[in-house]
């Protein structure tokens, strides 16, 4: 619980003795219930947020590796398909290092 909180709560508390007149005191203390609750509830949805975001960054810090591994895996592949391109001449191989060389483009924000 936040120190606001904490304090509406003592305030309301020492109210009791310095308000005479009963209907001002219970009006009084159910302001001040009513201000603590809101500000305890405010707390927790900003705790959860916030757990909430942590998970996001986390989800998205495994996706950016994920993608960095892919793309050192195809930049492999790109090497090896041009070394046997480089031994043995063949169309196939030809289109799909055009392939992977778009993909590599993608992958770096060159388009899609």
């Amino acid at each position: 619980m936040s120190a606001l909180a904490e304090r509406i709560i003592n305030v309301r508390e020492m109210m009791r003795a310095w308000v005479t007149d009963s209907g001002a005191r219970m009006h009084a203390r159910d302001v001040l219930a009513d201000a603590a609750n809101a500000i305890v509830g405010q707390e927790a949805l900003l705790k959860a947020e916030n757990a909430a975001r942590l998970d996001l960054q986390r989800l998205a810090a495994d996706e950016c590796a994920r993608a960095d591994t892919m793309r050192d895996l195809l930049t492999r592949a790109r090497w090896y398909v041009t070394d046997a391109l480089d031994a043995h001449e063949h169309s196939d191989g030809r289109d799909l290092l055009k392939e992977i060389d778009a993909a590599l483009r993608w992958t770096q924000g060159e388009g899609e």
